[in-house]
């Protein structure tokens, strides 16, 4: 039997892509890629865990921040309504809201 040299040259090269490849996509090469790869999409779910805790988190707030101005600007208006209600009451009896030339804190604001 005997071979062309360029045949043999062409198996020699095609073994040595063969060995090539095998390397390459050996068992525990393409297990550490696939590792790595779940790795990062388990780190990537988790971050998005943590955005949508704190989206929830800003929502909240926010709730929480309309709520205190809604009250803070009803307590000012109650606050405004004392004021007037005093002052009437005062004039009412006839005490005097004026303080050295001046109206009194409550007059004044």
């Amino acid at each position: 039997m005997n071979l062309n040299p360029e045949l043999l040259e062409l198996a020699a090269k095609m073994s040595f892509n063969a060995r090539d490849l095998a390397r390459v996509y050996a068992d525990d090469r393409v297990q550490e890629a696939r590792t790595f790869l779940q790795d990062r999409q388990t780190e990537c779910m988790r971050v998005e865990t943590d955005i949508k805790r704190a989206l929830a988190v800003i929502e909240e707030l926010r709730r929480l921040h309309e709520q205190v101005d809604a009250r803070e600007e009803h307590v000012a208006t109650r606050i405004e309504e004392l004021k007037a209600d005093i002052l009437e009451l005062m004039q009412v009896l006839g005490i005097d809201t004026e303080f050295h030339g001046r109206r009194t804190r409550l007059a004044a604001e």
